[in-house]
């Protein structure tokens, strides 16, 4: 595989998996130890992670 080349995904996640990764990035940007010793991208792909899961939870809450 080319490393350009990127490769998906599609994984099936509870109501309860949703909330718990939404923990988990939540806590891992809390504690993210900034550049350079991670790459500044990594903190930018955590907040667009933690939106999405965000998002996902309005959408389970608003269908309970």
């Amino acid at each position: 595989m080319n490393e350009d080349e990127v490769k998906g995904f599609q994984v099936d996640l509870t109501d309860e998996d949703v909330r718990t990764l939404y923990y988990a990035v939540t806590m891992a940007l809390e504690k993210w130890p900034g550049s350079p010793q991670r790459p500044a991208e990594e903190q930018e792909k955590l907040f667009d992670m933690k939106d999405t899961l965000f998002r996902m939870i309005l959408e389970i809450n608003l269908e309970a």
